[in-house]
């Protein structure tokens, strides 16, 4: 009998190992498909880690080009401000000068005006002295 028992412990204890290689291996199956899961879901993030790196990098390259040809036309229209600014100087000079040369006009007719007016009664002065 007691090879027997022996038998059925020895029995048992295979009984008990392959249960425990069993659920060792069901553990390990499920520490696989989480490692798994974890890896698809981590190259799913980078993936979208690299999609979104592309968009900000494609989204500074556009702002960019814009600010490259905001400065090219704002260069220009400082340009033209600068070519605008001296014409207007350049047509103030002229009506300036031109002010100038009628206001010399002006007062010469004044002082013709003055000389004519100091000079008419003198000739009326000389003109009656004459007929009488």
């Amino acid at each position: 009998m007691k090879l027997l028992d022996k038998l059925d412990v020895i029995q048992l204890e295979i009984i008990v190992l392959a249960k425990l290689e069993e659920e060792i291996e069901s553990q390990q199956e499920e520490i696989y498909e989480e490692r798994e899961i974890v890896s698809q879901s981590w190259l799913q993030e980078q993936t979208q880690l690299l999609k979104f790196q592309e968009s900000i990098s494609d989204g500074l390259t556009y702002m960019i080009t814009q600010l490259i040809e905001g400065r090219v036309e704002l260069t220009e229209e400082i340009d033209q401000f600068g070519l605008d600014i001296h014409d207007l100087k350049a047509r103030l000079n002229k009506t300036i000068e031109a002010s100038e040369f009628q206001l010399s006009i002006v007062v010469d007719e004044d002082q013709l005006v003055e000389q004519k007016e100091e000079f008419q009664p003198f000739n009326y002065t000389l003109f009656l002295n004459i007929d009488v």
